[in-house]
């Protein structure tokens, strides 16, 4: 990611492990192969983070593609687990933009 400033590079590798580790909803970040499964996401989250939206709109934007792209059933724990997820980064975020 070249041209993003030294914070900007930290948010988004967390943001990536993120996705990659705690939201990974097809359950494939035990493979080394499919680091890359989630990027297309990575960099569309990463974005709303700097465009400062809303925990709950990173939340929904998680549970749509889940429902939408993978077509999974979401179930009440999945939107808790996105939410928290969504202010997991959106508090990084703020903490190494201090």
């Amino acid at each position: 990611m070249k041209n993003l400033s030294e914070s900007d590079l930290k948010l988004y590798k967390f943001t990536n492990e993120t996705l990659l580790y705690k939201w990974d909803p097809i359950g494939v970040s035990s493979n080394p192969e499919a680091s890359m499964e989630y990027q297309a996401y990575v960099l569309k989250v990463f974005a709303m983070i700097k465009n400062s939206r809303s925990s709950l709109d990173i939340a929904k934007f998680l549970s749509e593609i889940e429902a939408q792209e993978m077509g999974l059933t979401l179930s009440q724990s999945t939107i808790d687990r996105n939410l928290a997820i969504a202010i997991e980064l959106l508090g990084f975020a703020e903490k190494i933009n201090k």
